[in-house]
């Protein structure tokens, strides 16, 4: 999706996507659009993510 894209708008709000690539992955395809989640996939590097294993 280009840079600007928009994935979504609720009322006065408006999402897009803020980096030139990414993908948009739907878990479940036979959802209906209006009910359906996704998850927005950007590529990255591990050594940039942070992660708390003070569980």
């Amino acid at each position: 999706m280009p840079k600007g894209f928009m994935l979504a708008s609720d009322r006065d709000v408006t999402y897009r996507v803020q980096q030139e690539s990414g993908s948009l992955l739907f878990p479940s395809p036979k959802v209906k659009i209006s009910f359906r989640a996704g998850l927005l996939l950007v590529k990255g590097n591990l050594s940039d993510i942070m992660l708390d294993s003070s569980s």
